[in-house]
């Protein structure tokens, strides 16, 4: 008699942890205007107007001005800082344990994790497909809610089948040859169901890993660039806004 062997390997669980995803946010500016240009054959209107333009003038200027006092007291608190504006080659020859080769070192680490954080956006979003995968294979087999359903199943078969194959062919009833038939489609069957399960749990479990080693990747990164901007920079007493210019002169 052909002989039908459970699927024995063990289930494959979809696993979950807890993480935390960088998200950068970026804001676009949104512009909302019309200028309309109305010609005048009124001298006083016409008058108006100059006033009003050179009323413009001056704000955009005073605006100018408030806003270039603004740049040049940040660059004022950035001091030492401002050697961020060296050129490409400052860098590269830089002495380690200067100014400007610790902003180089600064830079690297700031480098390194922005590239992390990219990493992580691309494999959220492969968890995200692998775990759509998972609910797609539950929603299509409505009669198993997770794996232990699949489990208790397989135990269910396993046991039956155990149970009707100890009996001497010659002493089965017709109902438990029948039965014995039944289960035996039901194991091919099944087995079938398992091996997708466990391929679709692999891959999710798999995405799932090199998220979570990415993200702890991005932890360190963020330690050692925050570290190396309080510790070796003395950036610990800089605002956001400071530090926003001090990046932007890096690039980053």
């Amino acid at each position: 008699m052909r002989k039908f062997i459970l699927f024995i390997a063990s289930l494959l669980l979809a696993t979950s942890t807890t993480y935390v995803f960088a998200q950068g946010k970026s804001d676009q500016a949104k512009g909302k205007g019309q200028a309309t240009s109305v010609a005048s054959a009124n001298s006083g209107q016409s008058k108006s107007n100059n006033a009003s333009a050179k009323s413009s003038v001056s704000k955009s200027k005073d605006g100018q001005t408030k806003s270039n006092n603004s740049k040049g007291s940040i660059a004022s608190s950035l001091k030492g800082l401002n050697a961020a504006k060296a050129n490409a080659n400052a860098f590269f020859n830089a002495n380690s344990e200067s100014k400007v080769g610790k902003i180089a070192a600064y830079k690297t680490a700031a480098q390194k994790t922005k590239e992390f954080k990219l990493k992580l956006q691309v494999q959220e979003t492969e968890v995200a497909k692998t775990s759509s995968n998972l609910e797609a294979f539950f929603a299509d087999n409505p009669d198993i809610a997770d794996a232990n359903d699949l489990d208790a199943r397989k135990t269910e078969l396993s046991d039956r089948y155990t149970e009707l194959s100890a009996i001497a062919e010659e002493d089965r009833t017709a109902e438990e040859k029948a039965e014995l038939s039944a289960i035996e489609a039901d194991i091919v069957e099944f087995n079938g169901t398992i091996d997708d399960y466990n391929k679709l749990a692999n891959d999710y479990n798999l995405e799932l890993a090199k998220l979570t080693e990415t993200q702890n990747d991005l932890d360190q990164a963020s330690a050692e660039e925050l570290e190396l901007l309080n510790e070796e920079l003395n950036g610990s007493d800089l605002s956001e806004e400071e530090v926003a210019a001090f990046r932007e002169l890096l690039g980053l």
